[in-house]
Order: C-alpha cells, then sequence, then structure tokens
C-alpha cells in the first residue's frame, strides 16, 4: 500500500513560512517610524521656511505643492512649527512635532512654549499627552488674559534694496537667516539706546 501525497492550500503553506509575531520588535518599528516620519517634517518644515524667505510665502508653497504632493495646509503646517523652534533640534526627541504644532499654533511668546516644553517632559515617565498640552495652553491663555505682556507687534515695511541687503548680512551673521529677527534686534537695540524702552 502506497503512501497518498499530502495537498496543502496556499493559506497553509503562508502561515507555515510566517515568522511569529514579536509585539516588542514591532513596538520598536513603530517608534522608529514616528520618529522618522517627524524628523521629515521638521526637514520640510525648514526647506519651506529657506523658500519663504528667498521667494515669497505664495511662490513658496505653490513650488512645494507641486514638489512634495503636500496641501497647503499641511506645509505651512510644517513651516510656521519650524519656524516657531528653529533651535530645538535636540529636544525634538522628547516630544512629537504635533506637540510642537500645538504650540505653534497657540500664539504664546518664546517662554511661555518653552515653560510648557519642560513641563510636558519634566516626568520622563509621563510625557504630556496633545490633550494634556492643549488643556495647559489653554489655563495658560485665561491667566495671561489678565497679565498683560509686552507682546510684540508685527507690522510689514518696504525698504530700499541696501537695507534689504544690510538685513540679510545682519541675520546671516547672527546665524538666525531671519530677515525679521535682524530688523527687530537692530530696532529694538536702537531704541534701549535711545531710552525708549
Amino acid at each position: 500500500m502506497g503512501t497518498q501525497p499530502a495537498f496543502f492550500t496556499e493559506e497553509e503553506i503562508r502561515k507555515s513560512h510566517t515568522p511569529a509575531f514579536r509585539p516588542k520588535a514591532w513596538e520598536k518599528r513603530g517608534y522608529d517610524l514616528a520618529a522618522n516620519h517627524d524628523q521629515r517634517q521638521w526637514e520640510l518644515g525648514e526647506w519651506l521656511d529657506e523658500g519663504v524667505e528667498g521667494l515669497t510665502k505664495s511662490t513658496a508653497l505653490k513650488k512645494a505643492m507641486k514638489i512634495t504632493g503636500y496641501a497647503q495646509s499641511t506645509l505651512w503646517d510644517f513651516a510656521r512649527t519650524y519656524s516657531a523652534f528653529p533651535d530645538e533640534n535636540s529636544r525634538r526627541r522628547e516630544l512629537s512635532w504635533s506637540h510642537y504644532k500645538e504650540l505653534a499654533v497657540a500664539k504664546l511668546d518664546d517662554e511661555d512654549r518653552s515653560d510648557l516644553i519642560h513641563r510636558a517632559t519634566a516626568d520622563k515617565d509621563h510625557i504630556w499627552s496633545i490633550q494634556e498640552l492643549r488643556a495647559q495652553v489653554r489655563d495658560l491663555k485665561k491667566s495671561a488674559g489678565s497679565k498683560k505682556k509686552d507682546q510684540p507687534f508685527r507690522f510689514q515695511v518696504s525698504v530700499k534694496k541696501a537695507t534689504y541687503e544690510f538685513l540679510t548680512r545682519r541675520a546671516e551673521q547672527s546665524g538666525s537667516h531671519k530677515l525679521s529677527q535682524a530688523a527687530s534686534t537692530i530696532l529694538d537695540d536702537y531704541a534701549a539706546a535711545r531710552g525708549e524702552s
């Protein structure tokens, strides 16, 4: 009596070759993917911020949409968040990009943003969720409403080409590459020297 050949379905063959699921490896891959995704958002934000400074906001956004395939609002979120935190490289791993985006749109001053980042990451066993950060931002805004701080004002000016080039050099020398920051520093220093600040 001969042996009968065994027949297996495709599903049985696939299952026999599928490695066992490893939860820890799966979690690590998720963290890696999330971290890399956050990093791409920062890099795109920096790239677009440079484009806005070199071109115009409208032109840079149009070109960036064509190049990346991202929606205008998404790209502007990247640039606005990067612009609010250009020097946060060392701390970006502590919170997600979404945490920083939340702070960027909250229209807080740099000191309040820095304080919230510090508080959100103070307990390494419990980093604040987006919802917790949002609640803290709301509380801060409520309390700030009663304490009028010296808020910076924004305005747009037209300058001669020589002034524009001077501001560009000053921005590059300061390492910020932001014309608005260079102009603000010059004006604040001038007011302080005259005793008007």
